[in-house]
């Protein structure tokens, strides 16, 4: 069975999605970002420029072959051959394909905080660099609980308000009836316990602080995560 790219998209967000544990509607820009990943024409164009590079080099200058893959290169009416020709001249390296895609997705998330998409605006305050997530390669059992905390993937009354069709104002923290969001529940809820922690006042700063792993079991404890 051969599947679109539409379809193609889809199982890759479902695969990465489902690696990450967080929920399949999570927006997929932000899944890239913090996965570190490409989209899949990315992944798509790079090949073809290794495979073009790799094909030209074989080839031995002087030799019949290279004076015709040299015709052919400049020949327009070659679509097939064109388009590896066209990608070589555009990009110099698989850096300069993963660089394009990488700011593409950074200004469409830009933008769309901008509009005032709040799960955009949040990650940007949680990662406002947009650079893959510190906690990737960390090896500590909770690291998947901190990417899911940063993608959005929780149980705070900011998202489960959301569920239930309340306006934004509504989506209150049961114990301290103000907005439920996730500054709050990280550096004011009452519920959770910080008088031991040296937390940093900021959602970007506190990723890479280790007292992080010791606040996320107290909210798990509430399962707001």
């Amino acid at each position: 069975m051969k599947l679109s790219a539409t379809e193609y998209r889809k199982i890759s967000k479902a695969n990465i999605t489902s690696t990450l544990g967080v929920r399949q509607n999570t927006p997929n820009l932000i899944v890239l970002i913090e996965s570190g990943l490409l989209p899949l024409q990315a992944v798509i164009i790079s090949r073809h420029f290794k495979f073009f590079q790799r094909f030209g080099e074989s080839i031995h200058p002087g030799s019949s072959r290279r004076r015709v893959f040299e015709m052919l290169k400049e020949d327009d009416s070659e679509p097939y051959i064109q388009h590896y020709v066209n990608i070589s001249r555009k990009y110099s390296s698989k850096e300069d394909i993963y660089n394009e895609y990488a700011n593409d997705i950074k200004q469409q998330i830009n933008s769309l905080a901008a509009q005032g998409n709040y799960k955009y605006q949040i990650y940007k305050k949680i990662n406002p660099s947009l650079e893959c997530s510190p906690s990737l390669n960390l090896p500590h059992p909770l690291s998947d609980k901190a990417i899911k905390f940063r993608l959005g993937s929780h149980k705070l009354p900011i998202e489960t308000g959301r569920w239930k069709g309340l306006e934004r104002k509504d989506r209150v923290c049961s114990e301290c009836k103000v907005l439920g969001d996730e500054d709050h529940f990280l550096f004011d809820c009452t519920e959770i316990r910080r008088d031991d922690l040296m937390l940093p006042g900021n959602l970007a700063e506190i990723w890479q602080h280790p007292s992080v792993f010791t606040l996320i079991p107290r909210l798990m404890d509430l399962d707001l995560l």
